[in-house]
């Protein structure tokens, strides 16, 4: 048995934070209230975690709430299953965020499992509609969905890209680029196009929802502007009618 403690001297967001800049495998088990959780971590990264009947990113944001209760590290052990893809410290900005807002409580007896499936739901749905997305795009590299707080609802790529970061300096942008338009009386942005010397990136507002928008990045050498800004106007409009408000 590896650390073991208690919450008092060693929140779980220090957890957290500390098993993945140590790189291991491992396998946190955090007891409170009658309740256990399991948080596993591989490679710097949280990639598994279970509540009772829950299981993957919720879990984190529900025991971030817990103040009290117990600790124990499991060095070397392996998660039995993938079930989280946003990186420790998303998850933490999203999990803080949530408590700000008081969307969390360390009283889990009042959390919706069925709602919690039910939202699970929509963002695999979300995923897979970005998937056939990319089939139709050319030269598509990766694309998300994400608030105007710079947290991805729905990501998909082709390759290694880190969309996280990605939408994070995106969002900064695209709030600059409306607070410019406004002040200046040019109107309200539908779409920003962002062209480098290697690729497109079209970031479209969803129809009717300044607060969600997606971005799509296509390389320039097999990308058309033209697909690209009529395949993210049909989706766009798909994703407008399905996501959470």
């Amino acid at each position: 048995m590896g650390l073991q403690g208690n919450l008092h001297d060693m929140s779980v967001a220090d957890l957290i934070q500390h098993n993945c800049e140590d790189r291991k495998k491992a396998k946190l088990t955090i007891e409170h209230e009658k309740q256990q959780a399991a948080i596993y971590f591989q490679e710097g990264r949280v990639v598994h975690a279970t509540l009772g009947e829950i299981e993957g990113e919720e879990v984190i944001y529900q025991v971030l709430a817990w103040e009290e209760g117990t600790f124990s590290l499991q060095n070397d052990e392996a998660a039995p299953k993938n079930s989280i893809t946003r990186s420790w410290s998303g998850l933490l900005m999203e999990g803080a965020k949530r408590l700000d807002e008081g969307n969390i409580t360390s009283d889990t007896d009042v959390f919706d499992v069925n709602e919690y499936k039910e939202e699970k739901q929509m963002a695999g749905k979300m995923d897979e509609l970005l998937k056939e997305m990319s089939g139709e795009m050319n030269g598509f590299v990766a694309a998300a969905v994400a608030g105007m707080d710079g947290i991805n609802i729905a990501e998909y790529s082709a390759g290694k890209i880190d969309l996280e970061t990605v939408t994070a300096q995106l969002t900064i942008l695209l709030k600059l680029a409306n607070t410019s338009a406004d002040k200046v009386g040019m109107g309200t942005f539908e779409d920003i196009l962002i062209q480098t010397d290697r690729e497109y990136i079209m970031n479209v507002f969803l129809p009717g929802d300044m607060s969600h928008y997606m971005t799509c990045v296509v390389d320039r050498k097999n990308g058309s502007l033209g697909n690209m800004r009529l395949i993210s106007k049909i989706y766009s409009d798909r994703f407008s009618k399905i996501i959470p408000r």
